[in-house]
């Protein structure tokens, strides 16, 4: 199906397609949508991380339908995504309490999927 058709027919990718101005859909790659990911700032706490992680479902999702991503491809790299953002935030956690000893604590992180090692486009990950 035409893109332009999928915009009319997806509240989400409608609501995201301002990223094609910002890059060049017709040329997106692992590369241009590891830049975006690069460019976004854990440290800011006026970012949403909601929306950011929503631009890169997008991103990948153009890539796999205007066939620059497989969808094998597309998957390993929003798992590969996600776990680097998991690791950023936590990371950010405990530089920002770097005061408290957590060796006594413990954390749950819901990842949904249990059992499975990997991480993909069905997965729940609400941050």
């Amino acid at each position: 199906m035409e893109l332009d058709k999928l915009y009319n027919y997806s509240s989400f990718l409608k609501q995201y397609q301002y990223l094609n101005n910002q890059l060049d859909v017709n040329h997106i790659s692992i590369k241009s949508i590891l830049e975006h990911f690069h460019k976004f700032n854990f440290l800011s706490p006026d970012k949403n991380i909601q929306t950011f992680k929503n631009e890169l479902i997008y991103l990948i999702f153009i890539a796999i339908h205007t066939q620059q991503l497989s969808q094998i491809d597309g998957s390993r790299l929003w798992s590969i995504l996600c776990k680097k953002i998991l690791i950023k935030l936590f990371n950010n956690f405990l530089s920002n309490h770097g005061e408290t000893n957590y060796q006594n604590s413990y954390f749950v992180l819901g990842l949904g999927k249990i059992g499975v090692s990997d991480l993909n486009f069905a997965s729940d990950i609400d941050i």
